[in-house]
């Protein structure tokens, strides 16, 4: 995306450690709801996106940088959702289609639940591969 810009106009979304770490907990937050997109928006205060149309469509990054203890809470916010989730699902629950307006709409509820945990554990692997390039290693 963005070829045919100067490499300085290009898009800057995916070099932005905390960008990728916001995005990963966010389209979680977002799939763990499984509602239509016009109709949802993150928990205050991790809504740092303003247009998310925009943010989506041409990648730019956010109009601020969450700081560490924001994405520590958005990442426990995101956790206490997904046990509430998972705690609550039902057969029903589970087998019903994804909403028309979501990016998945028609899939089982239970397919974007597991197509949820390959994109996180996609980006964990890149955030760990980019901590380990600079020496930073997991204990």
């Amino acid at each position: 995306m963005g070829a045919e810009r100067p490499e300085v106009e290009r898009p800057q979304v995916f070099s932005a450690f905390w960008f990728v770490v916001w995005h990963a907990i966010d389209v979680t937050h977002y799939d763990l709801e499984g509602q239509a997109k016009p109709g949802w928006a993150p928990p205050q205060p991790f809504s740092v996106a303003g247009d998310r149309s925009a943010i989506e469509s041409d990648y730019y990054l956010p109009l601020r940088v969450l700081t560490r203890s924001e994405l520590q809470e958005y990442v426990a916010d995101t956790r206490r959702k997904a046990e509430a989730t998972v705690a609550s699902l039902t057969d029903e629950g589970i087998g019903r289609p994804v909403p028309v307006g979501h990016r998945h709409a028609g899939i089982p509820y239970a397919a974007l639940l597991l197509m949820c945990l390959t994109h996180s554990r996609d980006h964990l692997a890149q955030l760990e591969m980019f901590l380990g390039q600079r020496g930073i290693v997991r204990t």
